[in-house]
């Protein structure tokens, strides 16, 4: 592994005017990092902020539209684009739920984002990161980026060696072969929605 930058800290927030990939990670961190308080409560208002942060952070530090495509892969192009569409939505709002569930067991005061050393025209750029969970488990993770207008995103993880748009591409492709596109990503919408697995 590279060395570890500084820990990610509230003080040290990432410059707006540096869109490294990099600092595009701790921005996103800093946004999840700031919704983490509302917790605090467990009505309605507070849940709804915070999946409004997550939201928030998919929408400004990932592509989640080049994520779906890569997971359809070659059904992307077979499919209508009200089925690309729907999927897309489908695995945001998966996506969503996932980092909702995720953000309470995350001490970020322990947050550490590699510094990036290679070649930053060699893309896509793997920013390695660690963080502590509430069990004081230490996760260790890569995001995997790229340069989208002028933006770098977040367009899939890597934990513990496992690449979930790998994941979610095989599951995916089981699925249509089992059952059709059409009733996969009906199926794909019901667990979104945590109606079923997966």
């Amino acid at each position: 592994l590279l060395c570890f930058a500084p820990a990610y800290s509230y003080g040290e927030r990432a410059s707006a005017t540096d869109i490294s990939p990099v600092n595009m990670v701790k921005a996103g961190v800093e946004k999840l990092a700031d919704a983490k308080p509302v917790l605090g409560g467990h009505n309605e208002n507070e849940k709804q902020d915070l999946v409004n942060a997550v939201h928030l952070f998919l929408t400004e530090h990932t592509d989640i539209h080049y994520a779906a495509r890569l997971i359809l892969s070659a059904h992307w192009d077979s499919a209508t684009p009200e089925q690309n569409d729907r999927f897309v939505v489908a695995f945001n709002d998966l996506i969503t739920n996932k980092i909702v569930i995720l953000v309470p067991d995350i001490e970020f005061e322990s947050v550490r984002i590699d510094p990036f050393l290679g070649d930053i025209e060699d893309t896509p750029i793997k920013i390695q990161a660690t963080f502590r969970n509430d069990n004081n488990q230490i996760v260790n993770f890569i995001l995997v980026t790229h340069k989208r207008e002028g933006r770098w995103l977040i367009f899939d993880v890597i934990a513990e060696g496992v690449s979930y748009v790998k994941t979610y591409r095989n599951q995916v492709n089981g699925e249509v072969a089992d059952i059709g596109l059409e009733a996969m990503i009906n199926r794909f919408e019901l667990r979104s929605t945590g109606q079923g697995n997966g």
